[in-house]
C-alpha cells in the first residue's frame, strides 16, 4: 500500500506532534518531515517529495500567501489550511484553478482531506 507523504509545517511545536501522533495511527499516512519556519517549506517539500502539505491558516476565508509559492513549485500538492485556536480547517488544491473546501475539523476530517475523500459538492472557488 502506498503512503500519503506529509509535511507538517509552520505550527506551533505541540500542535505538530499532535499532528504526528494523529497521522501515525493511520497505516497510509506518513510524517516525512516536519519545518517551524515558512521558509523551509518549499526545500523541505523537495527533499521530502511529500503530497500533502499541513500549514496554519492565518485568517479564516483567505488563502495563505505560501500557497502561490507551493503551487508554482508543486503543482500537485494538497495543502491543509488548519486555523489556530478554532474549528477551521480549508484544503487547498490545483485542478486548472485553486479551489477549496471546508473540511471537518477532527482527526477523521483531516484524514479524509489527505486522503482525498472530501465531498464534491461543497467545492468552491477562493
Amino acid at each position: 500500500m502506498d503512503k500519503v507523504r506529509v509535511l507538517v509545517a509552520n505550527r506551533p511545536r505541540l500542535m505538530r506532534e499532535v499532528v504526528r501522533t494523529a497521522l501515525s495511527r493511520h497505516a497510509d499516512m506518513e510524517v516525512v518531515g516536519e519545518v517551524e519556519d515558512e521558509i523551509e517549506i518549499l526545500p523541505a517539500l523537495e527533499r521530502t517529495h511529500a503530497e500533502c502539505l499541513i500549514i496554519a491558516q492565518e485568517e479564516f476565508g483567505r488563502r495563505p500567501a505560501i500557497c502561490d509559492s507551493v503551487f508554482d513549485n508543486f503543482p500537485h500538492m494538497k495543502i491543509l489550511a488548519v486555523a489556530p485556536g478554532s474549528d477551521d480547517s480549508v484544503l487547498y488544491w490545483v485542478f486548472m484553478e485553486i479551489r477549496l473546501i471546508q473540511i471537518e475539523t477532527s482527526e477523521e476530517g483531516v484524514i479524509n482531506a489527505l486522503r482525498g475523500h472530501v465531498e464534491k459538492h461543497n467545492v468552491s472557488r477562493d
